[in-house]
């Protein structure tokens, strides 16, 4: 509307503006381009570095997270005793709240109780220790917060819990004696007459002819055995804090 309310003069003018403008236009856009472009270069630097200081931060926090556990779970022992732990704990907890939120019906709870206590029972007998004590618990359903199905598939902990081979007994009392076996007792029975979760009980006779009963405490235990208490409580924590109070307790008289 402009160009058609001025005089022919004007007109050349203004078309000699016009195309002035065009320059003008042609040049800012090229700027305009080149800032676009500098802008652009700048918001990938500025993305760069914020996935850099992310990436440092999650690592950070990941070495941190690892470290803590570390120290509170007894080494890299422990830490893989708790990994090896968790690997069954944790999808198993997921899929006992899934059922939760589906409101399942009770047949579909007892299989889903019949099938996880004896994965628990089978991963107790793989890692002993603490958790041989922890299934020993559930059988005796302290708490009393233990389904009828978990009490009866841990119940064989009750009256069966594992021994270790002779071989690793002997190795034990030699090494805490500094000598053979048989320079220390005139007969050793093999058999244990009983075990738990931290050693097992022998009948033995000393060299003088005295009947004795020897307690073995496996080597690990006092590493391990802390560890053990304290990652389950921490599972405890977030899936079943009703459980932790008798684990604290323990915890305090080891």
């Amino acid at each position: 509307m402009l160009w058609h309310s001025v005089s022919r003069c004007s007109i050349t003018k203004v078309t000699t503006s016009r195309q002035q403008l065009g320059r003008l236009l042609s040049t800012g856009l090229n700027e305009g381009s080149a800032f676009s472009n500098a802008s652009s270069v700048k918001r990938g630097s500025i993305v760069k570095y914020s996935m850099i200081a992310t990436i440092g931060t999650v690592a950070m926090a990941t070495v941190a997270t690892a470290k803590i556990m570390h120290d509170e779970v007894g080494g890299m022992d422990g830490l893989k005793r708790t990994i090896n732990f968790y690997s069954l704990a944790i999808p198993k907890y997921i899929e006992y709240r899934t059922h939760m939120l589906l409101g399942s019906s009770d047949e579909k709870w007892e299989e889903l109780d019949r099938e996880t206590s004896q994965k628990g029972l089978e991963k107790i007998l793989e890692l002993r220790g603490f958790y041989i004590k922890s299934g020993q618990m559930c059988a005796a359903n302290i708490g009393n917060a233990f389904p009828r199905i978990w009490q009866e598939t841990m119940s064989v902990l009750q009256d069966q819990c594992p021994s270790k081979p002779f071989d690793v007994v002997k190795s034990i009392i030699e090494s805490d004696y500094g000598k053979p076996l048989d320079h220390v007792f005139s007969s050793f029975d093999k058999e244990p007459i009983a075990a738990a979760s931290i050693g097992q009980v022998h009948k033995a006779t000393l060299k003088t002819g005295q009947s004795v009963v020897v307690k073995v405490m496996y080597p690990e235990v006092e590493d391990l055995f802390r560890g053990d208490v304290r990652t389950i409580k921490m599972f405890a924590q977030v899936a079943q804090p009703v459980h932790v109070p008798p684990l604290e307790e323990v915890e305090r008289q080891f």
